[in-house]
């Protein structure tokens, strides 16, 4: 599995607007639902408000990954969003979070959802790549990061 197989060009987004952690989940599932075949946005904001109650999804230096598992989903559906202020996310390290990689799963993936999930803070965890992402004025150039990444 790559970067390229989980987030299309169209499934990321800069200059994302944050004020919250509860109103940046809304605005993810959101946006997701409408790359997610009949998955509502509700759905899937209920799926990420549970994750995130069992602990705080983030990975350290202002990364977060809110990630769940998704009744009725047909496939893996990920999206990428740099936010243009930084927000609590709950992070143990205190750093506010402004990088966001969601991913909904399939309820029956296990699996696929853990090497998403492994994949993705490998990708997020070198810290130059996070500077370049940080960055990147365009959506093309943040997804050619992100899928050079994992080549």
């Amino acid at each position: 599995m790559k970067i390229l197989d989980l987030l299309p060009l169209e499934n990321i987004s800069i200059n994302t607007e944050g004020r919250s952690k509860k109103k940046v989940l809304e605005n993810l599932a959101i946006h997701i639902s409408s790359l997610a075949e009949g998955v509502s946005s509700k759905k899937i904001y209920r799926g990420l408000q549970a994750r995130e109650r069992l602990g705080a999804t983030t990975i350290g230096d202002g990364i977060a990954i809110p990630h769940c598992r998704i009744t009725g989903l047909k496939e893996i559906t990920a999206a990428f969003f740099k936010l243009n202020n930084s927000i609590d996310f709950g992070s143990d390290d205190k750093i506010l979070v402004d990088l966001i990689f969601v991913i909904i799963v399939p309820d029956e993936q296990n699996e696929l959802h853990l090497k998403a999930l492994s994949l993705i803070a490998g990708v997020l965890k070198n810290q130059k790549r996070c500077i370049a992402i940080r960055e990147a004025k365009s959506e093309q150039i943040l997804h050619q990061i992100l899928v050079d990444s994992s080549s």
